[in-house]
């Protein structure tokens, strides 16, 4: 009797309703035998034979019908972090095409699920490395596309492959001292210190994608906050009333600013509780600060300074954006004394009709977005545990350089760094 196989999962893995992509993921040992019977490439007829991580552009049909216009990558078992065939489908025209592409891969056989679900969690536990396993669990949960993106990328071993790039020269470092070649020593150790602090520089917009950044919105009562919270989130998630208090817990949502998930939290308003629960909310509100990357403490243009003085240490402090909120309507707030007393300039909007929330949202952009454009096949940091240990082993580099240097022998610190890089690859 013939072992029964282990099915194929297809799945879209990217949020929907974000913009025109989605990408599907195909995982299991028909992976390429479905696709090639949905296929139909440009001058492509048949995916089983293309050479592994290699771009087609093409058309998924479904009985002559084209569904939709797509780029498909094959990723061969052999080559895959899980060891099954891996074949990523990106899909160019919404969310009913993409559907129906999904179904057309469920005709040819392949096994439908959510993508959070255990059973196609299950297949990427595969043979590979604990990097790409983890970033398989956060692709199948991640909050925008271009976190979908960059966690295939990992998925199919970017990051494994930098780190296994640092470990090849450190092991070179290593041997070039047994062979008394202390110059070609040194150079491997600076090469591999080059990739070390080229992977930390994307870390910052990396860990980001699977550990959305938190902005806080404090401010008085009534100054508008819940407004801005709707307005950054493009949708009512607060309680919006003329009455000020309404907001007496935290009411909090996600958004994506160009990928880069972010979750907006709308705080009870900064005053003197009158209450138990207006005070455990103030409290929370706190709390939800302290753990912000930015805070945007929120003025009422239509109130006096004199009025609004429970903002004002807030807004001194570090992490905090100073806001001018209604400027749609008639001022009694002095700008400049604000800024006078607070020290930093303020931004000023109306989070009703929209006016200055580009510039809002130019400065969070700033804050947030990576420098450079991801590129396909990067690798990227994406986990504060992987920073961490990248980051110490950043630390010991100049030390260990010193001890070169200086003729002191330096095997066993090589040793530590490896062990360390182990802990990136492997963690427990």
């Amino acid at each position: 009797m013939k072992p029964k196989k282990s099915p194929t999962f297809a799945s879209i893995i990217t949020p929907l309703g974000e913009g025109g992509i989605s990408v599907i993921l195909l995982l299991g040992p028909e992976a390429k035998a479905i696709a090639n019977k949905a296929f139909q490439g440009k001058r492509l007829r048949d995916l089983q034979s293309v050479p592994s991580g290699k771009i087609h552009y093409g058309h998924i049909v479904d009985d002559g019908e084209v569904l939709d216009e797509v780029i498909i990558r094959v990723v061969s078992g052999e080559k895959s972090a899980t060891g099954e065939d891996v074949v990523e489908i990106n899909c160019h025209g919404g969310i009913l095409p993409s559907r129906r592409v999904l179904e057309t891969l469920a005709k040819h056989g392949a096994v439908l699920t959510e993508a959070r679900q255990p059973a196609l969690i299950s297949v990427g536990k595969g043979e590979g490395g604990s990097i790409e396993a983890q970033a398989l669990g956060l692709l199948l949960k991640a909050k925008s596309r271009l976190a979908a993106k960059v966690l295939l990328e990992q998925y199919q071993g970017a990051l494994s492959r930098a780190l296994n790039g640092i470990k090849k020269h450190l092991r070179e470092s290593h041997r070039a001292l047994r062979m008394e070649d202390t110059a070609r020593a040194k150079l491997r150790l600076q090469e591999a210190g080059k990739i070390v602090c080229g992977l930390l520089e994307t870390a910052g917009w990396g860990v980001s994608l699977t550990e959305p950044q938190k902005i806080v919105i404090l401010g008085g009562p009534n100054v508008g906050k819940s407004t801005l919270a709707n307005a950054l989130l493009s949708r009512e998630r607060s309680i919006v009333s003329e009455f000020p208090g309404t907001t007496r817990d935290m009411v909090s949502g996600f958004t994506s600013l160009e990928g880069i998930p972010l979750e907006v939290v709308d705080v009870a308003g900064l005053r003197e509780a009158e209450d138990e629960a207006e005070a455990k909310g103030l409290a929370r509100a706190e709390e939800a600060k302290m753990s912000a990357e930015i805070s945007l403490i929120v003025f009422d243009n239509t109130l006096p300074l004199s009025h609004q003085e429970g903002s004002i240490s807030a807004a001194r402090e570090k992490k905090a954006l100073l806001v001018v909120n209604k400027i749609d309507l008639p001022g009694r707030l002095d700008h400049a004394r604000l800024e006078a007393e607070i020290g930093k300039e303020a931004l000023k909007i109306s989070a009703l009709t929209g006016q200055g929330m580009g510039n809002l949202k130019a400065y969070l952009r700033k804050e947030f977005l990576p420098k450079g454009k991801f590129q396909a096949g990067q690798a990227v940091v994406f986990t504060t545990e992987q920073e961490k240990m990248l980051s110490q082993f950043r630390e010991k580099m100049p030390k260990i350089s010193e001890a070169l240097n200086q003729g002191r022998d330096i095997e066993d610190a090589i040793k530590i760094l490896l062990q360390k890089l182990e802990k990136v690859l492997n963690p427990a």
